[in-house]
């Protein structure tokens, strides 16, 4: 039974009339032919009037062409449609489906033993039991940030798709509802048909579809448009908000074995518990026990506490903080840092000039390093603790320098910057991408083109700037040069900021060398120390997991009076910290938030351990990029040790943490304001399950008052192609309408995709127009309205 069909613009089929102008025009345009008489016209007649029924044909087929062009554009001009009382269901019509299934860290949560995600597949199961042979896939994850499409070219193989569903988990991400619905849109778009469903199985979570960043009406938006492509449904199961959950979370923390006192970690309990509870909080450092703490939630459903413990051992340790099993056990465990700093094993190298100077560069540096830190800050520590704790300090000359000895030290200081050769510049560059430091400081026999060459883009690019003009100012005048009085906010001079008794606004300069910060490398770059005229005294470049501090002056009396100031002891100190620092070394993230971490390594990772020391992942073959292992080895929490590298001395450590915006397992309800504002009057139906009589039913297709006309639309464009060819090579044009016919037959006989039309028609037309332009020979050898008479 075909169905009833009715036009939208009935007035409009009176534009059929208009395809009498083909045949007006052809008459009127009709060439008048002067007959001419001639002896030879008899020899022709017999084959004229064997040609002229051809003849004709090729004048009028084209004229049928035209006249059918204009019918088939007023037909779908006229907007045609189904009769509302004709279902689509009653016959087998082939439906394609996004769907769209939400594995975000939400949909864990488990009612009854029974989470969210497995009340979702059970849903899916049975629409894969009672879907069509012919119906199409495509498949959209929210809440996987990393590879959101997973099946993004329509799928006709229902067990291939839904094996790559039972497979799904949720996630330990947020989900991004307007971005989700965005690549839902320009799905259907990229793959139009005529029976598009998209079916959303989701759990309405507040955090997601309430935010902030996305209003109600962005998102409503989003979701008239997606009604407008296909028939929308969201499938959510009501758990009634039954479900409390806890997480906790906890700071980062540093501490230095020279202070001999306890760590505390800041950490914040937060209930979504109906009632306010009593939740009692776990610690472990590396995998050992460190104590409990119970605190009891209020009013505002968080509290903040601190957690005390002692740490011998330098280095980056990893603290868990673990909450009781609820609702939500995804959210249970949070990853944070403790650094803890030590000794540090420092080689200083003299100048050249050094060892003919009573006092020289090296020597004031020496004495500043040497002096214990409690000692500069007036605490008071004992001569033990400061014996054990205190920097080891190694001076050499310049000639005994070697890049063997890096090995053996965290931090390098080059009082004078030596002309390395090029294995000794190869050495020192890892030595710093594996996670060294280095200071280089000028003096009297510094050369900036030798050193630019050497230490430059040219050479082994490690200065954080390229040295320049040599300035200098008579000390008997004030006119030198000046710190800039306001430090940055490095950590080397953080601290004296806000703090005039320090000296440092008033430290004099009298000698240095001007310098300039590429382009390509500012933005690895900081200006930790400026003059008054805004030329960078002291510079700082992260290089691989390393630091390298350029000093434009020397240590030396002649050079400034900075030596002799208060505020130099301090600084030596911090930019020592700075350069042998573990900080650089540990990255803190949380998966699929977006902002992903920056692993600061040159060299290709090549082994990921987790925090109990097993091998998680090794390079074999080609390297994998870091975006895919972070959305499959690195997509839980945990504390992973990276290794880059052949060798793999550059490690980082890496602390991934779950997104808690999901931990509020609260949904949208059917009585929500804002679930009103979004749904609506909208043409989206919203119900908890697919079995649901008043929810999801057989596919009704209520866009196909679009089909007829874009279908119309399509062949009206075929056929004047044709007839365009005709006029070219009328074989080729006859035999690509022959296949366009013989396509048309076949498409009315057996039920396709869109795509699958497209493929056809257009397969058709190419082969009927090559078998006819090569059976069939040139027939017409007189042009168009050539009369012959005897």
């Amino acid at each position: 039974m075909f169905p009833e069909i009715v036009f939208g613009q009935p007035g409009l089929l009176w534009g059929i009339a208009s395809a009498v102008l083909p045949v007006a025009i052809y008459l009127l345009m009709k060439r008048q032919v002067r007959i001419e008489n001639w002896g030879a016209t008899r020899f022709l007649q017999v084959v004229v009037e064997k040609r002229r029924h051809q003849i004709r044909l090729h004048s009028i087929l084209p004229l049928l062409l035209r006249i059918l062009v204009i019918v088939l554009l007023v037909l779908g001009a006229s907007d045609p449609h189904q009769a509302s009382d004709w279902n689509a269901s009653e016959v087998d019509v082939p439906v394609h489906r996004l769907l769209i299934v939400d594995v975000s860290m939400s949909m864990a949560a488990e009612d009854e033993e029974i989470s969210r995600f497995d009340r979702a597949l059970a849903q899916l199961e049975n629409l894969f039991r009672t879907s069509g042979p012919n119906d199409s896939w495509q498949l959209l994850l929210h809440g996987n940030n990393s590879r959101p499409e997973r099946i993004r070219l329509p799928s006709y193989q229902l067990e291939a798709v839904a094996s790559e569903v039972r497979e799904l988990k949720p996630t330990f991400q947020s989900g991004n509802v307007a971005a989700t619905l965005t690549r839902a849109i320009r799905m259907a778009e990229e793959f139009p048909s005529d029976s598009v469903e998209v079916i959303f199985f989701t759990d309405l979570q507040q955090s997601e579809w309430a935010t902030t960043a996305d209003s109600p009406s962005r998102l409503r938006e989003l979701l008239d448009q997606l009604s407008r492509l296909a028939t929308v449904m969201i499938v959510s199961p009501d758990d009634g908000d039954r479900l409390s959950n806890a997480t906790v979370s906890a700071d980062a923390v540093q501490g230095d074995l020279s202070e001999r006192i306890d760590l505390e970690v800041p950490f914040k309990v937060t209930s979504f518990a109906s009632e306010n509870d009593s939740i009692e909080v776990g610690f472990q450092v590396d995998g050992e026990s460190i104590g409990t703490r119970r605190v009891s939630v209020g009013d505002q459903n968080q509290i903040a506490g601190t957690m005390s413990f002692q740490i011998r051992q330098p280095g980056v340790h990893a603290l868990r903080s673990e909450t009781r099993q609820d609702a939500l056990d995804a959210d249970n465990v949070f990853w944070s840092p403790v650094i803890v700093h030590g000794p540090v094993d420092i080689l200083i190298v003299r100048g050249a000039s050094d060892e003919v100077k009573e006092v020289s560069a090296s020597d004031f540096l020496n004495a500043a390093l040497a002096v214990p830190e409690g000692a500069i800050s007036g605490s008071s520590v004992n001569q033990e603790s400061t014996q054990a704790t205190s920097n080891r300090i190694r001076t050499i000359p310049r000639s005994e320098y070697s890049g063997e000895q890096l090995s053996e030290c965290d931090v390098v200081l080059f009082c004078g910057i030596p002309v390395l050769t090029l294995v000794e510049a190869e050495q020192l560059r890892q030595f710093v991408e594996t996670g060294g430091g280095v200071m280089f400081s000028v003096d009297e026999t510094t050369s900036a083109a030798a050193v630019n060459q050497v230490y430059g883009s040219e050479g082994i690019d490690l200065l954080p700037a390229l040295l320049g003009e040599h300035q200098s100012a008579d000390p008997r005048f004030e006119e030198s040069f000046r710190f800039e009085a306001e430090p940055s906010t490095h950590a080397i001079v953080r601290e004296f900021r806000n703090s005039p008794e320090s000296g440092f606004a008033t430290t004099r300069i009298y000698q240095y060398l001007k310098s300039s910060i590429p382009e390509i490398t500012e933005a690895d770059v900081q200006r930790v120390v400026d003059l008054v005229n805004g030329d960078p005294l002291i510079v700082e470049r992260q290089v691989g997991l390393g630091a390298v501090v350029l000093i434009n002056t020397s240590f030396e009396p002649q050079w400034g009076s900075w030596v002799l100031w208060p505020s130099f002891l301090p600084m030596m100190q911090e930019m020592v910290r700075s350069l042998s620092s573990l900080e650089r070394r540990v990255v803190v993230s949380t998966i699929g938030s977006g902002a992903d971490p920056v692993l600061s390594a040159s060299e290709p990772l090549n082994r990921i351990e987790d925090e109990r020391g097993n091998l998680v992942w090794e390079m074999l073959g080609r390297p994998t990029s870091t975006d895919q292992l972070l959305g499959t080895v690195l997509a839980r929490p945990g504390v992973f040790r990276l290794s880059f590298g052949d060798n793999g001395q550059a490690q980082q450590i890496l602390f991934r943490n779950c997104d808690q915006t999901e931990s509020d397992l609260k949904t949208l309800r059917p009585g929500d304001r804002i679930r009103k504002e979004i749904f609506q009057s909208l043409n989206v139906t919203v119900t908890e399950s697919l079995d649901d009589p008043s929810g999801y039913a057989p596919f009704s297709d209520p866009v196909s008052v679009h089909a007829y006309s874009r279908w119309l639309f399509f062949f009206a464009f075929l056929f004047l192609l044709i007839d365009m060819i005709l006029g070219v090579s009328y074989r080729f044009g006859a035999g690509m309408l022959v296949g366009l016919l013989s396509g048309i037959l076949i498409i009315w006989s057996l039920p396709m995709s869109a795509s699958a039309v497209f493929i056809m028609v257009t397969g058709t037309m190419l082969l009927g127009g090559i078998l006819l332009s090569r059976v069939l020979e040139n027939q017409m050898p007189f042009p168009r309205g050539t009369r012959i008479s005897g």
